[in-house]
């Protein structure tokens, strides 16, 4: 094997090194997105990425049966919720849930802290859950 082959090889195994887990992570995080009611939410509520009136609150959130730690990006707005989930390597198209479309607050726990538990849409898209701090600031917006 020439010198030329070797270092052909040892070129390719590093690039494949270096483009393998952000391949993985990409196809996990599509995955996920489907899974969970991510994308389901984006497409019923979508919402804008540039969103004025200052940074957006980083939260914990779940949606589905996903969790995620402060990649949760929320803005309390008059016509809803906004959500942007942009985890590390990934990214999700954000959504604008009505306030009348939250639904059923049952608690939980998210992350061993307490949390509440929401349907989003009727018939169910999916639940999100926020963290019982965050509920109380989302509570006089909710319907009865």
């Amino acid at each position: 094997m020439t010198w030329l082959a070797i270092a052909v090889l040892v070129v390719a195994g590093v690039a494949l090194l270096v483009v393998l887990p952000f391949l993985l992570s990409y196809l996990g995080f599509r995955r996920l997105g489907r899974t969970s009611g991510l994308n389901k939410l984006a497409e019923i509520y979508p919402a804008s990425s540039q969103l004025e009136g200052g940074p957006l609150e980083r939260q914990w959130v779940g949606v589905g049966k996903a969790y995620y730690r402060k990649d949760g990006r929320v803005r309390v707005l008059p016509e809803g919720l906004y959500l942007w989930v942009r985890p590390f390597l990934g990214s999700y198209k954000p959504a604008l849930m009505p306030w009348n479309k939250l639904r059923d607050p049952q608690p939980t726990i998210l992350a061993l802290r307490q949390a509440v538990r929401l349907t989003v849409g009727d018939p169910a898209v999916t639940g999100i859950i926020v963290t019982a701090q965050f509920f109380e600031r989302i509570r006089p917006y909710l319907h009865s």
